[in-house]
């Protein structure tokens, strides 16, 4: 064990462990990408002033509720998500 969570324990556990509020962070997601549309995780960071390493894991659990998507669109090698 390392700290408050085990090694295999999935990212979101990981965050809550660290005090990081993940619907929080998924919000915000979901806010700027309403605002500014489609966009890369690192452009939703650099928006954000949030670390890319609390965004990023952020799109998967988005992605399985269905309230993003790939936009089929790339920028510098990075997917672009959008809104469903």
């Amino acid at each position: 064990m390392s700290g408050a969570f085990r090694a295999d324990d999935p990212d979101t556990s990981r965050a809550a462990a660290a005090g990081v509020n993940t619907a929080v962070l998924e919000q915000t997601v979901l806010d700027l990408l309403g605002r500014v549309g489609p966009s890369t995780t690192h452009e939703l960071a650099d928006m954000s002033e949030i670390q890319l390493v609390s965004i990023s894991p952020r799109i998967a659990p988005l992605r399985r509720k269905g309230l993003v998507e790939a936009s089929g669109e790339k920028r510098a090698g990075s997917t672009v998500w959008r809104l469903t």
